[in-house]
């Protein structure tokens, strides 16, 4: 019978009138009773059934048996019982203490239960709500004190557990709760306005959560004639979200300064909150560039909330610990840090940050494959969770990835998705810069000086597309070396290089030397620029930041090889350049440009206009704009600036 049961589902009515006529309707007016009574039930034991019949007895409305009948079995009789019988109930531990009943027998029973005692439906889901509260299981007395629409019940239970739920990241389970709840009843509670404020914080709708915060301050401070807890613990967690948003937004001063008021507002026993507070204000440091800061306050942080048991706030200090780290050009050691943080397999949104930087670290050691893996596992995680900024941060090193593997148009299509992205949520402009400096570098890694041209100038001064040097404009002077003006390119290096150094920015530093030496104006000064870096980056591996400043580098590679410089290091850097070349599509032959089409080149990249190269070369001025047509179209450039740029990658100029 149990086998004929599992083979099918609850829309075969055959079956349904087979139960309700052989199986339920034999049953004895007790047993009958009882299987109404629990049939709302997920689980149950012995206790919680006593609790569901309650004071009005074993039987159906309509029996003529007395209520609690001296002949009534007790609960724990009756499952086992039912258990002997295989009566469609299933144990669910090897003591047999807690059952559930088959699904197609629950539904079948929950349909007998709204057809004989409909008016005792809600009544059972509060027994079974106050039952599992006075047990601790708070999740399944949420549940039934919603399905018996006894919002006071949940608003009281959803209010307690809401930062537990929070601290593990299980957003989902608490919005589902929230949504269920009536909007009046949530703008009545200051706690649960905070818990939706939060969800819309971590889910990145930062107007809405600007709202429910609004109203929890009020709540809170005793506005509106509502009760609000204790007042001043409320406004501290009030500020702490509102520090929250404060950096989402961009704005780090405020948000550093909105944490340090929230730590005096809240008492001292508020420890696992102060650890949330801790990780607000380490992340606001952090992104400040303030790494010797963020630190102590992350490491501190962290170990507050693995006391207390807060995934969330553990997690997300880890990931940031991890990240200074980087920046500091410790990549091992950062690595150690994100992969302990995904192999805990939690569903904590920062998962998705641990993966993208491991992402990160192996393109930066050139292992694309693993890097790729890691890309994809943050982007299963980050679609469903409705955040703008993880998604961009997954999509911004598929254009990296992309890039490397030669695939420019991936790549830009890749960074074009992440601005689309961007126009329909509320984003900072300080993401918006970075994802611009991003679509610069990748349409420079390609050779497309119109299309980084078009990025540019979207892009703040202080814009960096890579996530380890965030406050280091490099993209700067890599545009003006594609636009020909490599001493202008070097002159701005230098205080890049100054800032980096004096902030710990080791990551940085490295990358500022390597193009240093590509625009040094001597050969001599170049080896010098990359002898530091290959000493600097040898012992972490680094790898795509010389590859990625491409093959004007090779010359000076070899150069510093020959002169014993990590001859070994260099090699695996040379070999990696020379698989990157391979990879990316066929540049157009230099041959077939004329002997005047080069004469032209060669007058537009020094800077003269039409007139001036027609007078230059004695041509007319609608001749010389037919010949810079036909070097346009032959080096597949869009404008005279890329055109100038492309040759010189080709060695023409």
């Amino acid at each position: 019978m149990r086998r004929l049961i599992t083979s099918v589902t609850g829309t075969n009515r055959f079956i349904l009138d087979y139960l309700t006529e052989e199986v339920l309707a034999r049953q004895s007016p007790q047993v009958h009773s009882f299987l109404l009574h629990t049939s709302i039930l997920d689980r149950m034991c012995a206790p919680l059934c006593e609790a569901m019949l309650g004071q009005d007895g074993w039987l159906p409305q309509d029996s003529d048996t007395p209520a609690q009948a001296p002949h009534a079995l007790p609960a724990q009789e009756i499952l086992e019982h039912l258990d002997r019988s295989n009566l469609f109930i299933v144990p669910l531990d090897t003591e047999r203490q807690w059952y559930r009943y088959h699904h197609l027998f629950a539904e079948l029973l929950q349909s007998c239960l709204q057809r004989e005692l409909a008016d005792r439906v809600n009544i059972l889901h509060s027994r079974a709500s106050r039952w599992y509260a006075d047990h601790g299981f708070t999740a399944e007395a949420i549940h039934h004190a919603l399905a018996s629409q006894d919002w006071a019940q949940a608003a009281r239970l959803i209010a307690l557990e809401r930062e537990t739920l929070l601290q593990r990241g299980e957003l989902l389970t608490l919005m589902g709760w929230l949504a269920a709840l009536p909007s009046d009843i949530i703008q009545a509670s200051a706690q649960l306005c905070l818990a939706y404020a939060w969800l819309l914080l971590l889910t990145g709708r930062l107007d809405a959560a600007e709202q429910w915060l609004a109203r929890a301050r009020k709540l809170a401070a005793g506005e509106d004639g509502q009760p609000g807890g204790d007042p001043r613990s409320l406004l501290g967690e009030v500020t702490a979200a509102e520090s929250v948003l404060a950096r989402a937004r961009g704005d780090l001063r405020q948000s550093t300064e909105l944490a340090h008021r929230a730590l005096t507002l809240l008492p001292e026993t508020a420890e696992a909150l102060r650890a949330v507070l801790g990780v607000t204000l380490g992340l606001a440091y952090w992104y400040g560039g303030h790494i010797d800061q963020a630190e102590p306050i992350l490491e501190a942080a962290a170990t507050a909330a693995r006391r207390y048991g807060n995934d969330f706030a553990r997690l997300t200090a880890q990931t940031f610990l991890g990240r200074s780290k980087a920046m500091r050009g410790e990549l091992h050691a950062a690595a150690a840090l994100f992969q302990d943080v995904v192999g805990e397999n939690l569903p904590v949104p920062v998962t998705i940050l641990a993966h993208v930087d491991l992402a990160y670290l192996n393109y930066e050691w050139n292992d694309l494959d693993v890097a790729e893996s890691h890309m994809r596992a943050g982007q299963a995680l980050a679609e469903p969770s409705g955040d703008a900024e993880y998604r961009v941060s997954v999509n911004l090193i598929l254009a990296r990835l992309r890039s490397a593997r030669g695939d420019l148009r991936g790549a830009l299509q890749a960074v074009d998705q992440v601005d689309q992205l961007l126009k329909a949520s509320e984003s900072p402009a300080s993401l918006l810069a970075h994802v611009a400096a991003t679509g610069v570098e990748v349409a420079l890694a390609g050779a497309s000086l119109a299309e980084a041209e078009h990025w540019a100038a979207r892009m703040s001064p202080e814009a960096s597309g890579h996530p380890f040097y965030r406050h280091l404009n490099l993209v700067g002077p890599r545009l003006l070396l594609a636009r020909g003006d490599r001493r202008a390119a070097c002159e701005a290096l230098h205080p890049l290089y100054t800032a980096a150094a004096d902030a710990g920015w080791e990551w940085g530093a490295i990358a500022v030397r390597i193009w240093q030496a590509v625009t040094a104006e001597s050969q001599q000064a170049g080896l010098t620029f990359l002898k530091d870096a290959l000493h600097r980056g040898a012992s972490e591996r680094f790898v795509r930041t010389f590859v990625d400043a491409g093959p004007a580098l090779v010359p000076l590679l070899k150069e510093a090889a020959r002169q014993g410089a990590a001859p070994e290091y260099v090699g695996r850097i040379l070999q990696a350049i020379s698989e990157h070349a391979a990879s990316a599509p066929p540049e157009p032959a230099p041959s077939s440009l004329s002997l005047r089409e080069l004469q032209v080149l060669r007058l537009m990249a020094a800077g003269l206009s039409n007139r001036a190269i027609a007078t230059n070369l004695v041509l007319s001025e609608g001749t010389v704009k037919k010949h810079i047509h036909n070097i346009s179209g032959k080096l597949a450039a869009a404008n005279r600036t890329e055109a100038v740029a492309r040759a010189r990658k080709l060695g023409l100029l």
